[in-house]
């Protein structure tokens, strides 16, 4: 073999070692850039999975804002015309054991008002007080002025609420009540609904009970299954005309005893039920804060994975 044909096969078996190395080198590349591609897709799809855990995590906070109370709130109202009509309420809650709750005409007479202020003191005001008057207009809104003044003078020391029925339950009689001289809060039905007005103002559903056939089961479904507050009032008024069997009243205020008996819901005072709005309104408004706050955190995050994942399908 001559020396040319040797060195041919040097340079030969050279290139060939050289083409198996890059050969070698370009499936290693090839085996590290799948590798690495793989690895950025599992990176990607590990973002993606945070992403909508965070996001499910801002849903699942903005649907558990809104505090809800742990069960049904009923206060017992009698609506009064009638000094004697004190001793009946009174006589009622002493009896079944609750704080009644006296609902007072305002369209009676100044007379018959300033009597029934004088058997509340004579009786050591042993109710919460409401106001009330349809329809609702100056001579309503001067005599709830006059007892806004009367009672006080007659060592009632608690705070005075209006009941506004459904037939002056207008924007402009809410003005009136909301932005005149009343210290308290406002009633009235809306859908059989409690809460607080955007003012804050809280405001307490209503049933007025002044027929015989009033759907009292309808009325503890209510407050039983939507967990919500309601002021059930007793029509003395009603009662004393004969339009409602005193018997039907009582009968009324013994379901309503017998419901929460069974652990329904509870029978508190006006100012109990206010209390409690007033404490879900502060829940609520502290859950809103701090979800703000928490959804700018997690929303910061998931923009930051976002740019990450972008970057990899880049």
């Amino acid at each position: 073999m001559d020396i040319k044909r040797i060195i041919l096969m040097i340079i030969t078996f050279a290139l060939g070692a050289v083409l198996l190395v890059f050969i070698f080198m370009d499936a290693a590349n090839d085996r590290a850039r799948d590798a690495a591609k793989q690895e950025a897709e599992i990176n990607a799809r590990t973002y993606e999975i945070q992403i909508q855990k965070l996001e499910v995590e801002i849903l699942e906070r903005e649907r558990a804002i809104a505090a809800t109370p742990d069960h049904g709130r009923a206060v017992v109202g009698f609506h009064i015309s009638r000094p004697e009509d004190v001793e009946y309420a009174v006589s009622m809650g002493e009896r079944y054991g609750f704080k009644p709750t006296g609902v007072i005409n305002c369209t009676r007479s100044t007379e018959e008002l300033l009597a029934i202020a004088d058997a509340l003191q004579a009786a050591g005001h042993p109710l919460d007080i409401m106001l009330t008057g349809t329809p609702f207009g100056e001579e309503v809104n001067a005599n709830a002025n006059m007892l806004l003044a009367e009672l006080p003078a007659r060592d009632f020391s608690r705070g005075i609420s209006f009941l506004l029925r459904s037939a002056d339950d207008s924007e402009e009689n809410r003005s009136v009540i909301l932005d005149g001289a009343y210290s308290g809060y406002s009633f009235y039905s809306e859908n059989g609904a409690s809460g607080t007005l955007p003012s804050g103002t809280p405001y307490i559903a209503y049933s007025f009970l002044h027929t015989n056939d009033y759907n009292m089961s309808g009325i503890m479904r209510t407050i039983r299954n939507a967990k919500t507050s309601m002021i059930i009032v007793v029509d003395l008024e009603a009662v004393a005309q004969g339009t409602v069997n005193e018997e039907t009243a009582r009968g009324w205020i013994e379901r309503v005893v017998e419901e929460r008996d069974k652990g329904s819901f509870e029978v508190c005072s006006v100012d109990d039920a206010f209390g409690e709005l007033r404490r879900l309104r502060a829940e609520y408004d502290a859950s809103v804060e701090e979800y703000e706050n928490f959804k700018a955190e997690k929303e910061a995050e998931i923009a930051a994975l976002k740019e990450k994942v972008a970057e990899i399908k880049r």
